[in-house]
């Protein structure tokens, strides 16, 4: 058995202090897990247990510090769980937890994606998508987001961008300035038939 002389608590792990005066730091989760604080003693298999159970929560906090930067798909925290070398199990607990507990979820973050994308970038709806899909968005999450963006919204945001291109192409004139116009507003992912309609309207 290995004895235990005394636990020291700091923010959200215990540190373990043995009588062979090693120690061993977990996560407060481990230690209600194993209703720790009441046990004098452990033997081996507990104590690889602990080991075991800790190396699990070390990961999910690695995730969760990685999701505060900005959400995430369940895609990219499994992504991120390869980079990180976890084996297959623990990483599909991991994730489950995370879903469980509402950190990951491909709805929310789709929303957020767009809303984002729309506020803060010139960024079309088609281009939006094809990121989303990058992402592993499931099809039917991307669409059904995608089918919320107000029409009206996407047709200012191409008349805004062709309204400051029309500003600042002063040395670009007729059918060469409406091309790059055209060129610049595909890259940044709008329908093409929803651009030229747009275009049509303009005297070039």
């Amino acid at each position: 058995m290995i004895q235990i002389i005394k636990y020291e608590q700091k923010n959200n792990k215990y540190k373990i202090i043995f009588a062979s005066k090693e120690s061993l730091t977990v996560y407060e989760e481990v230690i209600i897990n194993n209703h720790l604080l009441y046990k004098k003693e452990i033997d081996e298999e507990l104590y690889q247990h602990l080991l075991d159970e800790n190396y699990y929560y070390t990961i999910y906090y690695k995730c969760l510090n990685y999701i505060k930067v900005r959400l995430r798909s369940i895609q990219e925290i499994k992504n991120y769980l390869i980079k990180q070398k976890v084996d297959p199990p623990i990483s599909e607990l991991v994730i489950n937890a995370l879903i469980k507990n509402k950190f990951l979820d491909d709805e929310r973050f789709t929303n957020a994606f767009i809303n984002d994308k729309l506020n803060f970038t010139n960024m079309g709806d088609y281009k939006i998508k094809n990121e989303l899909q990058k992402l592993g968005v499931s099809h039917q999450i991307i669409e059904d987001a995608i089918s919320h963006i107000d029409p009206e919204l996407i047709k200012s945001r191409i008349n805004k961008i062709i309204t400051k291109n029309l500003t600042i192409n002063k040395k670009y004139h007729g059918e060469m300035l409406k091309n790059k116009i055209y060129a610049n507003l595909i890259n940044q992912g709008y329908d093409q038939s929803q651009v030229i309609d747009e275009l049509n309207k303009y005297e070039f």
